[in-house]
């Protein structure tokens, strides 16, 4: 049996509605060689009988009775996946309008290269943020480096690909490492696979992403938005957004990330943002799978100062648990951490009286002084108020083409 040209890749879990918009998005392309992989997490809602009435043979439909990480569940899909090119949504996630069509020209005119790296839209969906009851629809592409100056597709040179991986193993970000943002050829997914499964660690993404980086002979770029990343009430980005980290960390699975993390850098890692130590300990996979390859180097000390400038941000009352996680910090931190914990706390203070987003804004500000945000331009907001994913794309497609990029 011939095998199609795209695999798209559809984990879900307990999010049939959105799942539909997602599916959607990829039936309405011009373009009729595909698979979608959707790989169902154990829900509980009827996933199966969605994919039954949508009766199209190009879906194959993968279920597991038990929960399995969310790294499991992307390594189960792609596993799955026949197509020459891999591309990963989430379940809430979409295609945007032509997307098979440029992405296959952008192929053919880069000779086929090992990975692509590609522009997006983030669509906020309504009330995901405090006070945000409209939707919101913005085109991220320009904030990545690594998409800055180029006019069309183009191959990245080696040592970019290389810069940019060592920055995010540093704890800096230059470009996005979301799987929205990246089409692999399926013949380069063998070569990872030397390395153990494409996805490893309790940020599978954060592994992947860089671990192409590295070892990939060839690596493309599309500076244009070719994706929609969504961000709804049910994702992982709206416990991000709104400080609520260990409802995201149930959302993932993703509590027992210590079964990951070496001897030498257990020693290491500190209390504070779980998104700061699950980035480390997944780009440690990286490292340590290069080691006879690649001399490879973690941020420790850029992830200590992160780490302490959560708990410095961290004004809760004596006796609650963001309290005792606070004052579990400072028995681990060297003389002169303290120091720097000490003038947080009293720098921060005054913030306590303001409202919550002159915190926030200073965090983010913090955050990229310490390096750990490097971005290029910001977000361009379209002027659209989609309500769901559907919404955003139909809006898309009626957009002009010179306010698409």
């Amino acid at each position: 049996m011939r095998k199609p040209e795209f695999s798209v890749l559809l984990p879900t879990r307990n999010r049939a509605s959105l799942l539909v918009e997602a599916i959607e998005t990829v039936r309405a392309q011009d373009f009729e060689d595909w698979e979608i992989i959707v790989s169902d997490n154990a829900s509980i809602e009827d996933v199966r009988g969605i994919i039954e009435n949508i009766a199209d043979p190009r879906i194959v439909y993968l279920r597991s009775d038990e929960p399995l990480s969310v790294t499991d569940n992307w390594n189960r899909a792609i596993d799955a996946a026949q197509g020459r090119w891999i591309v990963m949504l989430g379940d809430d996630d979409g295609l945007v309008p032509g997307y098979f069509q440029n992405m296959q020209a952008a192929c053919l005119k880069l000779n086929s290269p090992d990975v692509i790296y590609h522009g997006a839209y983030h669509f906020l969906a309504p009330d995901v943020l405090p006070g945000q009851a409209d939707g919101r629809l913005s085109d991220v592409t320009k904030m990545h480096s690594l998409l800055l100056g180029h006019q069309g597709p183009s191959l990245l040179p080696r040592g970019q690909c290389e810069a940019a991986a060592r920055a995010a193993l540093d704890m800096r970000a230059i470009y996005g490492f979301n799987m929205q943002y990246f089409l692999f050829c399926a013949e380069f997914l063998e070569k990872m696979r030397r390395f153990g499964p494409v996805f490893r660690g309790p940020y599978p993404d954060f592994y992947a992403a860089n671990m192409a980086l590295l070892i990939a002979d060839t690596v493309g770029v599309v500076p244009a938005p070719m994706t929609v990343i969504g961000i709804t009430r049910k994702s992982y980005g709206y416990f991000h957004f709104n400080n609520n980290e260990s409802a995201g960390m149930d959302f993932l699975a993703n509590h027992d990330f210590t079964k990951h993390v070496s001897t030498d850098l257990r020693k290491h890692l500190l209390p504070g943002s779980f998104m700061n130590t699950l980035w480390l300990v997944s780009v440690a996979l990286v490292r340590d799978s290069l080691s006879n390859t690649h001399n490879l180097n973690l941020g420790i000390k850029r992830y200590r100062r992160l780490q302490i400038l959560d708990s410095g941000l961290n004004h809760s009352p004596k006796g609650s648990a963001a309290a005792r996680e606070r004052d579990a910090l400072l028995p681990l931190l060297s003389l002169g951490e303290r120091m720097l914990l000490l003038a947080l706390r009293l720098a921060t203070w005054p913030l306590t009286f303001l409202p919550p987003r002159w915190l926030a804004a200073f965090s983010i500000r913090a955050k990229c002084f310490l390096g750990q945000y490097d971005t290029g331009e910001g977000p361009r907001r379209l002027p659209m108020k989609p309500r769901n994913m559907t919404e955003a794309i139909e809006r898309l497609r009626d957009l002009p083409k010179d306010q698409q990029s």
